[in-house]
C-alpha cells in the first residue's frame, strides 16, 4: 500500500540496526525511494536492509533470479545498485564485484 512503511518507520528501522554500514536520514530515504538519487552503496544498502527488516526479510536470504541463478538478497541488490550507479546497460543481475568490494573500481 502506498505510504507504507512511512519514512519515519524506515528511519527508525535504520537507527535500530547497530550493524548498519551507512546512514539514512529522512531526506536521504525520501530522495532514494523517489529515484532522485542513486546514493552511495553504503547508504542505499542501509535503507534497503531497513526495508527488508520491516518486511521480515534478511540480506542473507537466497533468492532465485530469472528462475536460474541463486544469489543472496544483498548480492542481487548490490548488482542492481551497481548497474544504476555505473549506468551499466548490461543485465543488472551479475555478481556485484565493485559494490561488495571483490573487484577494484576501474572508473
Amino acid at each position: 500500500m502506498a505510504g507504507e512503511p512511512t519514512l519515519a518507520q524506515i528511519v527508525d528501522a535504520i537507527n535500530a540496526n547497530e550493524d548498519r554500514v551507512g546512514t539514512g536520514s529522512r531526506e536521504t530515504v525520501r530522495r532514494l525511494l523517489r529515484g532522485e538519487t542513486v546514493s552511495s552503496f553504503e547508504n542505499a544498502r542501509t535503507v534497503f536492509e531497513a526495508l527488508w527488516a520491516l518486511a521480515g526479510l534478511k540480506g542473507s536470504d537466497i533468492v532465485v533470479v530469472h528462475g536460474r541463478e541463486k544469489f543472496t538478497r544483498l548480492e542481487e541488490f548490490a548488482g542492481d545498485w551497481e548497474a544504476a550507479y555505473y549506468n551499466d546497460d548490461d543485465d543488472a543481475v551479475t555478481y556485484p564485484k565493485k559494490a561488495l568490494g571483490s573487484e577494484p573500481d576501474e572508473g
